[in-house]
């Protein structure tokens, strides 16, 4: 991440370092999700799956908001899909759809 950071103007590293923070709880939020999974607690999974799925988006709003050109762009997209389908899936074995 250093690297990406490194290649930025001051303005940029602004922008990425506050995306950073924006999306630190993701991680810790997917793990729970799939603990939760793990365990076949699926209204359990939601919740923190639901949150996950809020970093992407902040992210892309922080650059877009700074009218800066996203370089996470194409990884926010493929994992707002892939949260979706998983929120869609345990929604379904929860019987929340």
């Amino acid at each position: 991440m250093d690297l990406l950071i490194s290649h930025f103007t001051l303005a940029g590293t602004k922008v990425i370092k506050t995306a950073l923070q924006d999306c630190e709880d993701a991680p810790d939020s997917m793990q729970e999700a799939i603990y939760s999974f793990k365990e076949k607690d699926y209204e359990a999974a939601l919740n923190p799956l639901s949150a996950a799925l809020n970093a992407p988006d902040t992210c892309e709003t922080g650059f877009q908001e700074r009218k800066a050109v996203s370089p996470l762009k194409k990884e926010d997209d493929d994992f707002t899909q892939l949260g979706v389908v998983s929120l869609t899936f345990i929604g379904l074995l929860s019987g929340k759809q």
